[in-house]
């Protein structure tokens, strides 16, 4: 939970050349479980980076509890707090299209807080931590997803 932006920030950091610009999804669940991950993506300030966090004010994994997101607690206003200048609230669908199609040269990191609804999506991920693995480390182009490609 919350750490997309900080393993995004690792590679950033490592000087890992093949990553051009970065979108990271979260969850506003999963941002408000590491808040710090915020002032870490301001103070390093990459300009290729966007955080979309999908907002539903719940832990929606966890048995649908009120997240701080359904109370008071504004997730952009958080994050503005913390030092990310660019962070908007998504409109619509044509305001999520005017932010998202940015130029990275023009700077960044930018995040956007878009509001969700709570019901659970038509499919949900694997939750099989080999699986994910094996699907990460394809991803990366290493070739080697481990046991499951045996």
């Amino acid at each position: 939970m919350g750490w997309a932006e900080t393993f995004l920030q690792t590679l950033k950091k490592n000087d890992v050349r093949f990553i051009t610009y970065v979108i990271a999804l979260e969850g506003d669940g999963s941002i408000l479980m590491n808040l710090g991950c915020l002032a870490t993506i301001a103070n390093l300030k990459p300009r290729n980076l966007t955080v979309i966090i999908l907002d539903n004010g719940l832990y929606q994994i966890t048995g649908k509890q009120v997240a701080a997101t359904g109370g008071l607690t504004d997730i952009v206003a958080v994050a503005k707090g913390a030092g990310i200048a660019s962070s908007y609230w998504v409109r619509d669908e044509a305001h999520f299209e005017s932010l998202i199609d940015r130029r990275f040269d023009e700077g960044g990191p930018v995040l956007l807080g878009v509001k969700i609804n709570d019901k659970p999506g038509a499919t949900q991920p694997p939750r099989d931590p080999a699986l994910v693995r094996s699907h990460f480390m394809k991803g990366l182009g290493t070739g080697r997803g481990g046991v499951l490609d045996a």
